[in-house]
């Protein structure tokens, strides 16, 4: 696990959940803990708000400074209702006293699901394991942290902005920009991938992919996993034939064992065997 990134996380997490809190105090006066409980997911509702009404209205380009100012605005909206709400900070501080054990409650409820959900997620980072929604979760999210406007690009859809609902996502896009923490599960977990290049996708039948060796028409396209791998940074990677059984369990061991921090991938290099045989076998027939 990341234990620095959790605990930043944590922190700003905390720094929009008390910002919220002074909200709620003045909204929720009736509620045992006035509200505080509630705060935290105020505080990143409203924060949220602020950062994607100055980029929608054109004020700001989407940059780390406008998720900023979203949480500055939550702070002083928070601080401005707190004082009028009145009275000084030597009579409120009896009060105060009063929500200690719903305060510390409300505390202690939040890091305990926070540190249960980042120990589940450290242990199934899978995006399989999350449901099939996730690749589009990802594509919004990286739309939302890279356009430079809102409504964000589509990245599936060129030339388009995302026709979709795509709050939730500001949300979490505007915590990664302050906290520079990205989701490891996504981005810098230390994780093995084995990608099957076999040369065609056989979905439907046999189709040319633009790593194949050469295109229908029998020209190269010269694209290669391994050099986009390391275009995006991959150090750790290993080319192994798929059929060598013995070097690929070896392969699977070093990088399970391996001391460098990040993502490994192993590419099991091998021809699809159905594809070889309706290759070669007009040569040999």
């Amino acid at each position: 696990m990341q234990y620095g990134d959790i605990l930043l996380w944590y922190l700003w997490v905390q720094a929009f959940a008390l910002g919220g809190s002074f909200l709620t105090h003045s909204w929720l006066r009736r509620l045992p803990d006035r509200g505080y409980g509630l705060g935290k997911a105020a505080g990143v509702l409203f924060s949220a708000f602020f950062y994607w009404a100055l980029v929608t209205l054109g004020w700001s380009a989407n940059t780390t400074g406008a998720a900023a100012f979203g949480l500055a605005a939550l702070w002083v909206a928070g601080l401005a209702a707190r004082r009028a709400v009145g009275g000084s900070a030597i009579e409120r501080a009896p009060h105060v006293r009063s929500l200690l054990p719903a305060i510390i409650a409300a505390e202690v409820a939040f890091a305990a699901t926070f540190a249960a959900w980042t120990y589940v997620r450290a242990w199934t980072p899978e995006i399989l394991e999350s449901g099939g929604e996730k690749f589009m979760e990802i594509m919004m999210i990286n739309a939302v942290l890279r356009s430079p406007t809102f409504p964000p690009n589509d990245a599936w859809l060129s030339g388009l902005s995302i026709s979709y609902y795509y709050f939730g996502y500001i949300m979490f896009a505007q915590q990664i920009k302050l906290s520079g923490v990205a989701s490891s599960m996504f981005n810098r977990g230390d994780r093995v991938l084995v990608i099957m290049q076999n040369g065609y996708t056989s979905a439907t039948g046999l189709q040319y992919m633009p790593s194949s060796k050469t295109s229908r028409s029998g020209l190269a396209p010269g694209m290669d996993i391994e050099a986009t791998l390391r275009s995006f940074g991959v150090k750790w990677i290993r080319k192994v034939r798929t059929y060598s059984v013995a070097t690929m369990v070896k392969s699977l061991k070093e990088a399970m064992h391996s001391k460098t921090y990040g993502l490994k991938v192993i590419i099991a290099d091998g021809e699809c065997q159905l594809a070889r045989q309706r290759r070669i076998r007009p040569l040999i027939a």
